[in-house]
Parts: structure tokens; sequence; C-alpha cells
């Protein structure tokens, strides 16, 4: 990677609103998913079949949506600590490599949301990483 490549991902990284734009297309890719999603619900209801494929995209999307919005706060609260690892040669700081949303909640501060969607919270992680 380029040292103008490696300048242009800190920033990005460093951005909240990069994160938030990130966010919102994946969202906006998951809307796009709705249908299949109200498909499989239906088929479900009258045994008509169980082909869950296009769920499991549509809340791998909204997994990696949440994600990215919690990282946003992340870089928010602690961008000088973020800048430091970067500068100091360690390249992305380790935070950046977590995906579990339940400990990103907490870490960004929402332990009460986290405490209420724990459930919700471990069951969109396992989406995200299958």
């Amino acid at each position: 990677m380029s040292h103008q490549d490696s300048k242009q991902f800190q920033d990005t990284v460093l951005d909240p609103e990069a994160w938030k734009l990130s966010a919102r297309a994946l969202i906006e890719a998951a809307a796009l998913l709705k249908p299949s999603v109200e498909k499989f619900w239906q088929d479900v209801k009258t045994g008509a079949g169980w082909n869950d494929e296009g769920v499991a995209i549509y809340f791998m999307l909204c997994s990696f949506a949440l994600e990215n919005l919690l990282k946003a706060r992340l870089v928010k609260q602690q961008q000088l600590e973020i800048k430091k690892a970067f500068t100091s040669g360690l390249g992305l700081p380790k935070m950046f490599k977590d995906h579990d949303l339940y400990r990103l909640t907490c870490k960004v501060g929402l332990d009460a949301l986290a405490a209420e969607e724990e459930s919700l919270f471990h069951r969109l992680t396992r989406s995200a990483v299958w």
C-alpha cells in the first residue's frame, strides 16, 4: 500500500461520517432484500418451504450497518487514541477488528441498550460472521 493510499485509509477510518455513509449504503442494500424476507416468512407460515438465503444476507447487511454506526461513535469518542495508533506505525487499531455488536455497544457507552438487546446483538453478530 502506497503512503498516499495509507493516508487515505487512515483519513477514512478517522472520519465518523464515512462510517455513517457506509452504514447508510448497507441499509439501502438490505432494503432491496426486504421482499425476499417477507416472502420467506409467508412461505414459512403456509408451509411452502424454507429458503432463508435472502434472509441470511439481509441480516448480514443489517449487522454490518449497525457495526459501522457503532464504529462511527467509537471514532468520535476515541479519535486521539486511534490517531496515535496509526502514527505509531501500528496500523489499524485492534478495536476495529472486533465485530461483536454487544461488545461494541458496551464499548461506546450504550450499556443499557446492550443489556436490553443483548440477544439480538448476539444473533446479528452470528449473521455477520457466517
